[in-house]
């Protein structure tokens, strides 16, 4: 978001390390940083920008410093702080399940690319009321799909996208994962996921085990409908992971605005800052919610902006560690627009004589 105020920046220089953010050194006035490996470039109103090019499984520090003018008159800004966060790349899409072929739901192993799997009355599908990204999706009806391997360095966070085949009705399902090759397996979700929508959605789990583990997802409910599975990806383990937002909701609760979030896995945060805007760019404080938790485990919050704005509301959650960082969550959009008093009948049209 833009930075505001007297000066206004002429551009951004975003620096990064995958060591921590102390080795991020500050830019010097006088000396401008071309784009470079660990440094770009971004013009003033820019909102977004993807680095590529990084190593996966990796954790990534970043600093972004406003500047004005260039060349030999540029001048960083260095004081105050520094604007910085950090994330893990994933291993990629470690399983789309493009490779191998299982057309029935009778038990049995299949080769994927990431290793052999065993199918439990599930198939892979690519018709097309298979939801999926590519060619074919793992396709379960009331059984499960299970890793018949372990993931040696251990995981930190897994990723997991689903949704509902064809028209079926809603079900549920969860992430098990066991560290004694399949001969028991733990739940890392509750409570159970329920898949309801044709259009993928993507689900995180922390399963932070620094032992190898291997993974299966297991259908809990919903008879014999039928869900996709696919793009399952994993993190690296690390002992403290970076705050991850899972969830930021806004709904309107009389004439206030209710806003829910959640933290999946909440270590050494010293409190979450409410923020609002009127146009998604300048935002204010509102609120703060101390940190109750910090046990490494999923913490849920909420808090009601009693004077919101006519119109638009822009909120997001800024969450403050106790090693100064700072970490954002995604923005997200109410608008209140004024109406006037009234009723809302149900059934309608009214059946009988009452409602």
């Amino acid at each position: 978001t833009d930075a505001t105020g007297a000066t206004t920046p002429d551009g951004y220089l975003i620096r990064w390390s995958s060591v921590d953010f102390a080795s991020i050194t500050d830019p010097t006035d006088g000396t401008f940083v071309t784009n470079s490996s660990g440094n770009i470039n971004v013009a003033a109103g820019a909102q977004t920008v993807t680095i590529t090019g990084l190593t996966q499984n990796t954790t990534y520090y970043f600093k972004i410093y406003p500047y004005t003018n260039s060349g030999a008159n540029v001048n960083y800004k260095t004081d105050g702080t520094v604007p910085q966060t950090s994330c893990a790349t994933t291993v990629g899409l470690w399983e789309e399940f493009e490779v191998g072929s299982k057309a029935g739901y009778t038990l049995g192993s299949v080769t994927l690319s990431s290793g052999s799997w065993t199918f439990d009355d599930a198939l892979l599908g690519n018709t097309a009321s298979d939801r999926k990204n590519g060619t074919q999706s793992a396709r379960i009806r009331d059984g499960q799909i299970a890793m018949n391997f372990d993931i040696a360095s251990g995981v930190g966070y897994v990723s997991v996208f689903h949704a509902a085949y064809g028209s079926d009705a809603a079900s549920t399902w969860h992430l098990e994962a066991s560290t004694d090759g399949g001969a028991s397996w733990t739940a890392y979700v509750s409570p159970d996921v329920t898949t309801s929508s044709t259009t993928f959605t993507e689900e995180k789990f922390l399963v932070k085990l620094n032992v190898p583990v291997r993974l299966r997802i297991v259908k809990t409910s919903g008879g014999g409908t039928r869900l996709n599975i696919d793009d399952i990806s994993y993190t690296a383990y690390s002992p403290t992971l970076p705050v991850r937002f899972t969830t930021l909701k806004a709904v309107q609760k009389g004439s206030g605005i209710e806003l829910t979030w959640s933290n999946a896995a909440e270590e050494n945060v010293i409190n979450y800052t409410i923020e609002i805007s009127a146009d998604g760019r300048s935002f204010k404080q509102v609120g703060t919610v101390t940190a109750r938790l910090n046990n490494n485990n999923r913490a849920d919050y909420s808090f009601v902006d009693v004077a919101p704005n006519t119109g638009d509301n822009f909120y997001r959650i800024k969450a403050v560690e106790n090693t100064g960082k700072v970490v954002y969550s995604a923005v997200v959009r109410i608008n209140l627009a004024k109406k006037g008093a009234g009723l809302n009948v149900y059934p309608n049209p009214v059946r009988g004589n009452e409602f």
